[in-house]
């Protein structure tokens, strides 16, 4: 889909399809796999035994089993206990130990939305898992159309590009298996970054300190924006409203719970899993976990730096010079931003993968590299990769870090301005 702009389709007949005509196949064709294979698999996912008591102790094989632990959480604090903690001898709590990890609760994000996980945990647990999909698959619908929104002449091709990468990816599957938020943050993360060019500022800042509120994670896609953008101010208004979200929580859940996130809960879970299912390169410095917190950093630093760099030269390039198209350029730091926050998390699952579906979208829609025009393929390459399901066996259980290790040196290589060009 990548490469020129050229309707055939809508000019001289029998030079082959038109792309708006490619595009509705390849849509009948993802609708046929929706119905053929995803339309059983909800069902089946949503039809699993619920076995788990709505008041009272919770056994550990609750389906959707991540968002019993948003669930939970919201439960235990409308009770008025610690949603942080588990509540062995109250018989009204839900018990939602952390896997592998009994010091502390399943719930593990920022306490800023515990009053929408209360709200959702006053319904049935399953009436509440039904709407959750919903609301997740809203998001990846709003995340899907705000992409197409600003692909300009490629609107259809981005569509087309993320519902196929939705129907062939693994990662999704288990996202709906567990029932993960990772759509909803995604979704705010990237539309925040692929609305900057247009509105410059608030509604962007708006929906980035909303994604960082409900996961700490996108905080490093704040910094890349103010960096590669080079705006300062747009940091001080993602503060801002930040703050603003902070103003407005504290009457439900006060200052006390903040702390605890910030001095208990958060550095407790920032250690690497050796699962396969933890799709990070940290996971072989799982027995090392000071170690891995230091490489964490180094590489998120590391993406920084590169976002300044390409952010410096890309303003240095007149049009004539310019080898890659500024929308393709920032796809491509959109993209490697969400590569390196999976890459060098200490806990990357797999589910978290769904986080690459949208920036490839785009990044392959978008016009090539003129000098290298094929390099859209080792792309293609990368989306593959970090869409595939992992494998117990020695080189099949790191398939999607693969992915992304392609997919970064790629856009190192081919998409980004890392070198000031010398003038001729």
């Amino acid at each position: 889909m990548s490469g020129s702009h050229t309707d055939a389709g809508d000019g001289a007949p029998g030079v082959g399809l038109s792309r708006r005509t490619t595009c509705v196949l390849l849509l009948v064709l993802a609708a046929t796999m929706a119905v053929s294979y995803w339309v059983e698999i909800v069902v089946n996912t949503f039809n699993e035994p619920l076995r788990v008591d709505q008041v009272g102790a919770a056994t550990f094989d609750a389906p959707n089993f991540d968002f019993f632990q948003y669930y939970a959480g919201g439960h235990n604090w409308r009770l008025g206990l610690d949603p942080y903690q588990n509540h062995e001898s109250d018989p009204q709590a839900l018990q939602s130990p952390r896997v592998r990890d009994w010091g502390v609760s399943g719930y593990i994000y920022p306490p800023t939305f515990l009053p929408a996980y209360a709200a959702l945990s006053r319904l049935s647990y399953g009436v509440a898992r039904h709407l959750w999909l919903a609301f997740n698959l809203v998001a990846l619908a709003a995340g899907i159309a705000v992409a197409a929104l600003t692909g300009k002449g490629r609107r259809l091709e981005v569509v087309t590009a993320a519902v196929l990468l939705t129907m062939v990816s693994y990662p999704f599957l288990s996202h709906v298996h567990q029932g993960q938020i990772d759509l909803v943050v995604a979704a705010l993360t990237v539309s925040a970054f692929v609305l900057y060019p247009r509105w410059h500022g608030w509604p962007s800042a708006a929906l980035l300190a909303i994604a960082i509120a409900t996961k700490v994670t996108p905080v490093l896609v704040l910094g890349v924006m103010v960096l590669y953008f080079r705006d300062w101010r747009f940091l001080l208004k993602t503060l801002a409203c930040g703050a603003v979200l902070f103003a407005a929580s504290l009457p439900w859940t006060g200052v006390a719970l903040y702390r605890e996130y910030l001095s208990t809960t958060l550095p407790h879970i920032a250690v690497p899993d050796p699962s396969r299912f933890n799709q990070s390169f940290l996971r072989y410095l799982s027995k090392t976990p000071g170690v891995a917190r230091v490489v964490s950093l180094g590489g998120y630093a590391a993406l920084l730096l590169l976002s300044f760099l390409a952010g410096r030269n890309s303003r240095s390039l007149d049009d004539e010079s310019r080898t890659v198209p500024l929308q393709t350029e920032r796809y491509a730091v959109l993209a490697l931003a969400v590569a390196f926050l999976l890459f060098f998390s200490p806990l990357a699952w797999q589910m978290g993968y769904v986080w690459m579906i949208v920036p490839m979208a785009l990044l392959l829609t978008a016009r090539a590299p003129a000098a290298r025009p094929r390099a859209v393929l080792l792309l293609a390459a990368g989306a593959a990769l970090t869409s595939l399901r992992v494998f117990e066996l020695r080189g099949l259980n790191m398939l999607n870090v693969m992915g992304l290790a392609v997919t970064i040196v790629t856009l190192m290589l081919l998409y980004l301005p890392l070198e000031t060009r010398e003038p001729e």
